[in-house]
């Protein structure tokens, strides 16, 4: 299959009515108090900010009430159950989209980019997504080989605030990190 087709059939899966309804559904998680907040990270975010990069899945950043050491998501996955929502290992598949919660520590990195992220609307439907430069941070943090290949494109086709990004780098201690994967992208092949 080649890369054009791959990217339609891709497209294809998240610019569809299902979204929709999976937004709802996370919308209705926040105004039942099983979430305290998310935003929409990963891949899918990198979609808003760039050209079409090839995902499975769509990961959802999220802050849990309150309730000792560990997030608890029992009470978030028995609410999707009772809803036809049944986890599939890492994944709820919701509407035919392999959905990931992805538990956000209070005080890192991701906590501050869910408290921040973008608020839009995609087909009628509000929904939160990491701001860019929060998700290039992100993307820094995690350094995965995926993530690398991903922060490349990002750079070059998507407009960011590198002083926001600066700071928020700083702020966590990935500015020497940053740097290296910025020489690791620009460096010639051999």
């Amino acid at each position: 299959m080649d890369k054009r087709r791959l990217v339609r059939e891709m497209l294809k899966r998240f610019d569809q009515p299902h979204l929709e309804k999976v937004l709802a559904v996370l919308n209705s998680l926040v105004t039942r108090g099983l979430l305290s907040g998310y935003a929409i990270s990963g891949s899918f975010a990198a979609l808003y900010y760039a050209q079409p990069i090839l995902t499975y899945d769509l990961d959802v950043c999220c802050l849990f009430p309150p309730s000792g050491p560990l997030a608890d998501l029992s009470p978030l996955y028995a609410h999707l159950r009772s809803l036809g929502y049944e986890p599939q290992g890492e994944y709820v598949p919701m509407e035919g989209i392999p959905v990931q919660f992805i538990s956000a520590a209070p005080g890192s990195l991701s906590a501050e980019a869910v408290a921040t992220a973008r608020e839009v609307v995609y087909r009628g439907a509000p929904t939160r997504i990491v701001r860019l430069e929060y998700l290039l941070a992100i993307m820094a943090e995690l350094a995965r080989p995926r993530d690398i290949a991903k922060l490349a494109v990002l750079l070059e086709e998507a407009a960011f605030d590198a002083a926001a990004l600066n700071l928020i780098l700083a702020a966590h201690g990935l500015t020497q990190r940053w740097a290296a994967i910025r020489r690791r992208i620009h460096e010639p092949l051999v």
